[in-house]
Protein backbone atom coordinates (compact mmCIF):
# COMPACT_ATOMS: atom_id res chain seq x y z
CA UNK A 1 0.00 0.00 0.00
CA UNK A 2 1.52 3.39 -0.97
CA UNK A 3 0.36 6.85 -0.32
CA UNK A 4 0.34 8.47 -3.38
CA UNK A 5 -0.45 12.24 -3.67
CA UNK A 6 -4.04 11.24 -4.96
CA UNK A 7 -4.57 9.24 -1.54
CA UNK A 8 -3.37 11.74 0.70
CA UNK A 9 -5.42 14.57 -1.29
CA UNK A 10 -8.73 12.07 -0.73
CA UNK A 11 -7.77 11.30 2.54
CA UNK A 12 -8.20 15.32 3.39
CA UNK A 13 -11.47 14.78 1.61
CA UNK A 14 -12.59 12.09 3.90
CA UNK A 15 -11.73 13.72 7.50
CA UNK A 16 -12.62 16.98 6.28
CA UNK A 17 -16.06 15.47 5.39
CA UNK A 18 -16.40 13.13 8.13
CA UNK A 19 -15.86 15.94 10.80
CA UNK A 20 -18.42 17.89 8.93
CA UNK A 21 -20.88 15.32 9.64
CA UNK A 22 -20.19 15.03 13.08
CA UNK A 23 -20.33 18.83 13.73
CA UNK A 24 -23.89 18.83 11.79
CA UNK A 25 -24.82 15.43 13.76
CA UNK A 26 -24.12 17.10 16.78
CA UNK A 27 -25.48 20.57 16.16
CA UNK A 28 -28.01 22.56 17.81
CA UNK A 29 -28.86 24.92 15.40
CA UNK A 30 -28.72 23.33 11.91
CA UNK A 31 -32.50 22.39 10.93
CA UNK A 32 -32.81 18.87 9.82
CA UNK A 33 -29.36 18.10 10.57
CA UNK A 34 -29.48 14.57 9.59
CA UNK A 35 -30.47 15.65 6.19
CA UNK A 36 -27.34 18.19 5.60
CA UNK A 37 -25.29 15.85 7.19
CA UNK A 38 -26.37 13.22 4.33
CA UNK A 39 -23.74 14.83 1.97
CA UNK A 40 -20.71 15.03 4.14
CA UNK A 41 -21.63 11.43 5.29
CA UNK A 42 -21.41 10.13 1.43
CA UNK A 43 -19.03 12.42 0.22
CA UNK A 44 -16.58 10.94 3.59
CA UNK A 45 -17.44 7.63 2.94
CA UNK A 46 -16.68 7.95 -0.73
CA UNK A 47 -13.43 9.81 -0.12
CA UNK A 48 -12.46 6.90 2.38
CA UNK A 49 -12.97 4.25 0.13
CA UNK A 50 -11.08 6.33 -2.71
CA UNK A 51 -7.72 6.58 -0.65
CA UNK A 52 -7.78 2.97 0.11
CA UNK A 53 -8.22 2.41 -3.78
CA UNK A 54 -5.26 5.28 -5.04
CA UNK A 55 -3.04 4.00 -1.90
CA UNK A 56 -3.15 0.06 -4.37
CA UNK A 57 -6.34 -1.26 -3.50
CA UNK A 58 -7.78 -1.33 -7.15
CA UNK A 59 -10.20 -3.85 -6.24
CA UNK A 60 -12.48 -0.45 -4.53
CA UNK A 61 -12.69 1.39 -7.80
CA UNK A 62 -16.49 -0.09 -7.99
CA UNK A 63 -17.25 1.16 -4.81
CA UNK A 64 -15.91 4.07 -5.05
CA UNK A 65 -18.06 4.58 -8.57
CA UNK A 66 -21.72 3.78 -6.50
CA UNK A 67 -20.68 6.42 -3.90
CA UNK A 68 -20.17 8.68 -6.25
CA UNK A 69 -23.17 8.67 -7.44
CA UNK A 70 -24.76 8.70 -4.16
CA UNK A 71 -23.13 11.35 -3.11
CA UNK A 72 -24.33 13.09 -6.45
CA UNK A 73 -28.06 12.19 -5.73
CA UNK A 74 -29.05 11.22 -2.69
CA UNK A 75 -26.34 13.75 -1.04
CA UNK A 76 -27.05 16.46 -3.77
CA UNK A 77 -30.66 15.87 -2.67
CA UNK A 78 -30.17 15.75 1.54
CA UNK A 79 -28.51 19.65 0.74
CA UNK A 80 -31.65 20.89 -1.22
CA UNK A 81 -33.97 19.01 1.86
CA UNK A 82 -31.87 20.80 4.71
CA UNK A 83 -31.87 24.34 2.79
CA UNK A 84 -35.50 24.31 2.01
CA UNK A 85 -36.34 23.35 5.33
CA UNK A 86 -34.26 25.89 6.75
CA UNK A 87 -35.75 28.98 4.62
CA UNK A 88 -39.34 27.49 4.42
CA UNK A 89 -41.76 25.25 6.67
CA UNK A 90 -40.38 22.25 7.51
CA UNK A 91 -40.68 19.44 5.56
CA UNK A 92 -42.53 16.14 6.74
CA UNK A 93 -40.66 12.84 7.27
CA UNK A 94 -42.87 11.21 4.87
CA UNK A 95 -41.70 13.87 2.12
CA UNK A 96 -38.09 14.10 2.81
CA UNK A 97 -38.66 9.92 2.28
CA UNK A 98 -40.07 10.39 -0.63
CA UNK A 99 -37.43 12.95 -2.03
CA UNK A 100 -34.74 10.93 -0.97
CA UNK A 101 -36.07 7.55 -2.51
CA UNK A 102 -36.23 9.31 -5.98
CA UNK A 103 -33.19 10.20 -5.79
CA UNK A 104 -32.13 6.78 -4.92
CA UNK A 105 -33.62 5.42 -7.89
CA UNK A 106 -31.75 7.69 -9.79
CA UNK A 107 -28.23 7.08 -8.17
CA UNK A 108 -29.09 3.40 -9.56
CA UNK A 109 -29.52 4.92 -12.69
CA UNK A 110 -26.54 7.04 -13.03
CA UNK A 111 -24.64 3.32 -11.38
CA UNK A 112 -26.02 1.76 -14.57
CA UNK A 113 -25.37 4.59 -17.29
CA UNK A 114 -22.72 6.43 -15.80
CA UNK A 115 -22.82 9.08 -18.56
CA UNK A 116 -25.58 10.52 -17.12
CA UNK A 117 -23.51 11.08 -13.83
CA UNK A 118 -22.40 14.77 -14.94
CA UNK A 119 -25.75 15.99 -15.84
CA UNK A 120 -27.24 14.81 -12.61
CA UNK A 121 -24.45 17.01 -10.99
CA UNK A 122 -25.35 19.87 -13.02
CA UNK A 123 -28.81 19.48 -12.14
CA UNK A 124 -27.82 19.05 -8.41
CA UNK A 125 -25.59 22.66 -8.72
CA UNK A 126 -28.29 24.19 -10.30
CA UNK A 127 -31.10 23.10 -7.95
CA UNK A 128 -28.67 24.75 -4.71
CA UNK A 129 -28.27 28.06 -7.24
CA UNK A 130 -32.11 28.34 -7.10
CA UNK A 131 -32.44 28.19 -3.35
CA UNK A 132 -29.37 30.77 -2.70
CA UNK A 133 -30.91 33.27 -4.86
CA UNK A 134 -34.36 32.84 -4.01
CA UNK A 135 -35.57 31.88 -0.76
CA UNK A 136 -32.37 31.42 0.85
CA UNK A 137 -31.45 35.65 0.06
CA UNK A 138 -33.33 36.53 2.66
CA UNK A 139 -31.26 34.58 5.43
CA UNK A 140 -27.62 35.66 4.92
CA UNK A 141 -25.65 33.19 6.09
CA UNK A 142 -27.38 30.18 4.38
CA UNK A 143 -27.31 32.50 1.51
CA UNK A 144 -23.30 32.87 1.60
CA UNK A 145 -22.51 29.59 2.68
CA UNK A 146 -25.00 27.77 -0.53
CA UNK A 147 -23.76 30.52 -2.95
CA UNK A 148 -19.62 29.63 -2.22
CA UNK A 149 -20.07 25.65 -1.62
CA UNK A 150 -21.52 26.09 -5.39
CA UNK A 151 -18.79 28.13 -6.74
CA UNK A 152 -16.55 25.60 -4.57
CA UNK A 153 -18.08 22.76 -6.56
CA UNK A 154 -17.64 24.68 -9.58
CA UNK A 155 -14.02 25.03 -9.26
CA UNK A 156 -13.34 21.61 -7.99
CA UNK A 157 -15.30 20.43 -11.61
CA UNK A 158 -14.04 22.94 -13.82
CA UNK A 159 -10.39 23.35 -12.64
CA UNK A 160 -9.90 19.55 -12.25
CA UNK A 161 -11.43 19.36 -16.29
CA UNK A 162 -9.18 22.31 -16.93
CA UNK A 163 -5.85 20.81 -15.78
CA UNK A 164 -6.61 17.45 -17.04
CA UNK A 165 -7.33 18.41 -20.87
CA UNK A 166 -4.46 21.65 -20.81
CA UNK A 167 -1.59 21.07 -18.58
CA UNK A 168 -2.22 17.26 -19.21
CA UNK A 169 -2.01 16.02 -15.98
CA UNK A 170 -4.03 14.09 -14.38
CA UNK A 171 -2.36 13.26 -10.69
CA UNK A 172 -2.51 17.05 -9.91
CA UNK A 173 -6.45 17.18 -11.67
CA UNK A 174 -7.70 14.23 -8.96
CA UNK A 175 -5.62 16.67 -6.24
CA UNK A 176 -7.20 19.88 -7.13
CA UNK A 177 -10.89 18.47 -7.26
CA UNK A 178 -10.02 16.38 -3.83
CA UNK A 179 -9.21 19.88 -2.24
CA UNK A 180 -11.79 22.15 -3.83
CA UNK A 181 -14.14 19.36 -2.58
CA UNK A 182 -13.57 19.64 0.96
CA UNK A 183 -13.79 23.22 0.87
CA UNK A 184 -17.22 22.60 -0.48
CA UNK A 185 -18.04 20.33 2.34
CA UNK A 186 -16.91 22.76 5.05
CA UNK A 187 -18.99 25.63 3.35
CA UNK A 188 -22.04 23.68 3.13
CA UNK A 189 -21.96 22.42 6.63
CA UNK A 190 -20.97 25.58 7.83
CA UNK A 191 -24.22 27.25 5.56
CA UNK A 192 -26.24 24.71 7.61
CA UNK A 193 -25.05 25.51 11.16
CA UNK A 194 -25.39 29.62 10.41
CA UNK A 195 -28.32 29.34 8.21
CA UNK A 196 -30.06 27.27 11.23
CA UNK A 197 -29.18 29.90 13.63
CA UNK A 198 -29.99 32.56 11.66
CA UNK A 199 -34.13 30.93 10.87
CA UNK A 200 -34.50 30.22 14.87
CA UNK A 201 -33.77 33.84 15.28
CA UNK A 202 -35.69 35.56 12.74
CA UNK A 203 -38.70 33.15 13.78
CA UNK A 204 -38.31 34.47 17.83
CA UNK A 205 -38.28 37.74 16.55
CA UNK A 206 -40.95 40.23 17.58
Amino acid sequence: MTLTSNAISDLILATVAIGATISLWRSPDAVRPRTWALFSLLMGVTAGLGTLRFAGIDDLAPWVDIGKALTGTCGAAGLVLGAWSTVRDPLSDATVGLVLSAALLLALLVIALPGLSLPVQGLAILSLLVLAVSGAAGNPGLFRGLLTGILAVAAAIGGATGIRSIVGNTSLAVDFYHVWMAVAVALFARAAIIGGRTARRQASAP
